[in-house]
């Protein structure tokens, strides 16, 4: 349900966590049993667990920042998405930054004035 409204965020912290599994898994002491099949299937469960444990990890990082966000009550498109979101939040700072030193300046003016 959450995936489907921030695939970049994901795709992102993926990139950013999936390299560290592999070196994770390379390093980590398994206990191989004599039959091949056996050993795999242990390998594909301790990588599934594993990979579980970050799906819920990125889940709690996509849940934390919808909540940073606000809930959107319409249906995610291009013109309503969260990337499109954070630029808007990024534009208001931007504005907000600039009245501040607006009214800076405005200060100053008014003690040189006196």
């Amino acid at each position: 349900m959450i995936m489907y409204r921030i695939p970049a965020v994901l795709l992102t912290m993926a990139c950013l966590i999936l390299p560290g599994i592999s070196s994770q898994a390379q390093s980590a002491p398994v206990d191989t049993p004599a039959d091949p099949g056996a050993a795999l299937a242990q390998r594909v469960d301790q990588l599934s667990r594993k990979l579980a444990e970050q799906i819920q990890t990125l889940e709690e990082a996509v849940k934390q920042l919808q909540a940073r966000l606000g809930d959107s009550f319409e249906r995610p498109s291009v013109f309503n998405s969260i990337e499109r979101r954070l630029e808007d939040i990024e534009k208001r700072l931007d504005k907000l930054e600039r009245s501040v030193d607006d009214l800076e300046d405005q200060v100053r003016r008014l003690e040189r004035d006196r």
